[in-house]
């Protein structure tokens, strides 16, 4: 689905800004926003995202865990397994945001800002390296 099918809004005949839902136990809402040169892709506190983005050059997205790193953790006891899923279903992993990278244009990207990594099912050079390679354009890690 392209996120071009949502409701645009103008703001000030300058700004345009697409919000767009996400999927969390809550209602959540990305944001595309334009001045008509560049894209920022805003999503955070969601299991993934069903859009593809035309033009974006500036993603900021969470990326709240490693599936690895969060299997390895209930298995050494250290989140319960209740909670683990509500983690995987509710929040963006690394591997999905790969994903996301991977289904979108990136040529006019310029940089990727990750958002809203967890403290213990994170890892944030395995993060950087992994959407670096996927990307390659600067990745920085904003920190909670």
């Amino acid at each position: 689905v392209h996120v071009e099918h949502a409701v645009r809004l103008l703001i000030c005949d300058y700004w345009y800004i697409l919000p767009f839902e996400g999927r969390h136990d809550v209602p959540v809402f990305g944001y595309q926003i334009s001045d008509g040169e560049d894209v920022l892709v805003f999503m955070t506190d969601s299991g993934y995202c069903k859009y593809t983005f035309e033009g974006m050059t500036v993603l900021m997205i969470e990326a709240n865990f490693s599936e690895e790193i969060l299997q390895k953790n209930v298995e050494d006891g250290r989140i319960d397994s209740i909670r683990a899923k509500r983690v995987f279903q509710n929040h963006m992993s690394i591997e999905r945001v790969v994903d996301m990278l991977k289904s979108n244009d990136l040529s006019k990207l310029k940089e990727i800002r990750l958002l809203h990594l967890s403290d213990g099912n994170s890892d944030e050079v395995m993060f950087n390296r992994m959407i670096q390679e996927v990307a390659g354009v600067p990745v920085i890690v904003e920190e909670a």
